[in-house]
């Protein structure tokens, strides 16, 4: 089965969107399907790439540098053209704020391919959002089937009319490789200075949205229970 994983981030962007790609193409492989991951190239980027064994097609067009989102006809030709002749059987759009995803979307209803969309996150409940929501669901809603990484994501989709019988929770996973307690960790903690004190760690994005700051002002009462705790928050932002 090949599979069109198509977004507008990729690696060396950074952020939830480009690793869950990258995850989920490097799992799905594992399972014998094909997957291509298809997004748009930074300058000095080929068009062609391989990465960790998965196929990356970067195609080219004018991108929004401070959205990171393509609003080039050239690169929707070039999309559409990939989608035609290269014989996918399913098109997946990597979130639903991705101009190129929700293109994919478009272009796969119009050539019958089967499709999916993930939503992976939402910016805000309805209400002022609504209006920026509204045109985003007139293509969701031609997805065959919409995943959600929470609930919040579920309930927003289905209050702007999705069939809830199309949309999926299916939270993101974790890598155990990575993100495992049976793992020795004494040398990064010697490398931070922790010892063996108890320590909570995050891994995340720098941004507001996914509010470091709770975490930093609810850690003074950590404190208080366990005086010696540490906390390491990893990310750029």
């Amino acid at each position: 089965m090949r599979i069109a994983m198509v977004g507008d981030e990729f690696v060396p962007d950074m952020g939830g969107v480009p690793l869950y790609t990258l995850g989920l193409s490097t799992a799905l492989a594992k399972l014998g399907a094909e997957p291509v991951i298809i997004t748009h190239a930074h300058q000095g980027q080929t068009e062609r790439d391989e990465f960790h064994g998965i196929e990356v097609r970067r195609l080219r067009g004018f991108v929004v540098p401070c959205l990171n989102r393509a609003v080039s006809p050239a690169l929707a030709h070039r999309l559409h053209t990939h989608l035609k002749f290269d014989g996918f059987d399913v098109v997946h759009g990597q979130d639903v704020h991705s101009s190129m995803a929700l293109l994919s979307i478009i272009l796969a209803h119009r050539r019958m391919i089967p499709s999916v969309l993930t939503c992976h996150s939402v910016r805000g409940s309805l209400g002022a959002w609504r209006v920026v929501y509204q045109p985003i669901t007139l293509i969701v809603k031609r997805a065959d089937g919409i995943l959600a990484v929470s609930e919040a994501a579920r309930e927003l989709y289905i209050g702007l009319g999705v069939l809830d019988t199309k949309v999926k929770v299916i939270p993101n996973g974790v890598d155990l490789s990575l993100f495992n307690p049976n793992v020795d960790g004494s040398a990064i903690r010697a490398q931070l200075g922790i010892g063996q004190d108890p320590l909570v760690a995050t891994a995340i994005r720098l941004i507001k949205r996914k509010g470091p700051r709770y975490l930093i002002d609810a850690f003074d009462r950590v404190l208080q229970a366990i005086p010696n705790v540490k906390l390491a928050i990893a990310g750029q932002g």
